[in-house]
């Protein structure tokens, strides 16, 4: 039947039928964008020196291809080391998967959600976007986390953090050789409703035609709401757990400082490594929770550029 015909002996029903077919589409869509998101945001947190340096080098990865096409992509893969949530003693190692997707520069999604430069220019950006906290569980463990010391059993009777969808202003300014950087995280959760303010600054160099080092550092700013969540204890969870009771204020969260290394194996293989040390400061060092102020981080990826 032409579709001149098929639309003039259509009824209500055949056109419902369409409409809530688009209706599906769009809501399996728009939960397929979401789990995406999800796993590739969840590990935003897993590697503090690559998200401060641009996501394991994003720039120097490009410079290093042919041409610049509309379309960007990264794909690869590595491990993480690092404590099983923060102020843990307890270590554990995680594969880590690595995503970015990038759209005439504008568009991006990637390690730390998704981005839209909003203002772009030769020494500046600034964007929003939405990013994904994975919350914690009383165990202590991450999506695929597991533990090379034992069991932690330290959180037991503080319950789980659920994960949280956060938006996200962000910007960047280089000057010279040093490149800052900030943003403002807002997360929407049940449990997690708390701000995250971050600024840090990084000096990318080559050390020869395909190794580039950049050594960072970072500070992190918590609202009350979210120090309470990760690092408070309510009188009803101390009643489980044997914690003291304990109620966390606002303020500066940690300190990080970190080194990322990319070796350009050529246009389109390269391996990068990080390294980072934390120092929780304020309520969060002093929480009952946290069993060491002082953490590090070490993580590697292998990846391909298209």
């Amino acid at each position: 039947m032409p579709p001149v015909a098929f639309w003039m002996t259509s009824g209500p029903k055949t056109m419902l039928n369409f409409r809530c077919g688009i209706f599906t589409f769009k809501r399996d869509l728009l939960k397929g964008f979401i789990l995406l998101l999800s796993i590739t945001a969840f590990f935003a947190g897993a590697c503090p020196a690559a998200d401060m340096n641009n996501s394991y080098g994003d720039q120097e990865i490009g410079q290093a291809g042919s041409e610049k096409n509309e379309w960007d992509v990264k794909l690869g893969g590595g491990l993480r080391v690092g404590p099983r949530y923060e102020g843990s003693s307890n270590y554990s190692v995680s594969p880590v998967p690595y995503l970015h997707v990038s759209w005439r520069d504008t568009v991006s999604l990637g390690i730390g959600g998704l981005n839209v430069n909003v203002l772009r220019d030769r020494d500046y950006v600034l964007g929003a976007g939405l990013t994904y906290h994975p919350g914690r569980d009383e165990k202590g463990n991450s999506f695929f986390g597991t533990d090379l010391f034992g069991s932690d059993d330290r959180l037991k009777g503080l319950g789980d953090i659920d994960a949280a969808v956060g938006a996200r202003l962000f910007g960047s300014y280089i000057l010279g050789p040093v490149t800052f950087r900030g943003s403002l995280t807002k997360y929407m959760g049940s449990q997690n409703d708390g701000v995250l303010i971050d600024l840090g600054m990084a000096a990318p160099f080559h050390l020869a035609n395909n190794i580039i080092l950049s050594p960072g550092v970072r500070t992190t700013w918590a609202s009350n709401s979210y120090m309470d969540t990760f690092f408070g204890v309510t009188p009803l969870q101390s009643s489980r757990s044997g914690f003291p009771a304990f109620d966390a204020d606002s303020g500066i969260k940690d300190v990080t400082a970190g080194l990322n290394a990319m070796y350009l194996l050529d246009r389109h293989w390269f391996v990068a490594a990080d390294a980072s040390i934390k120092q929780l400061m304020n309520d969060a060092d002093r929480s009952p929770i946290t069993e060491a102020g002082l953490s590090s981080t070490v993580g590697t990826v292998v990846g391909y550029h298209f």
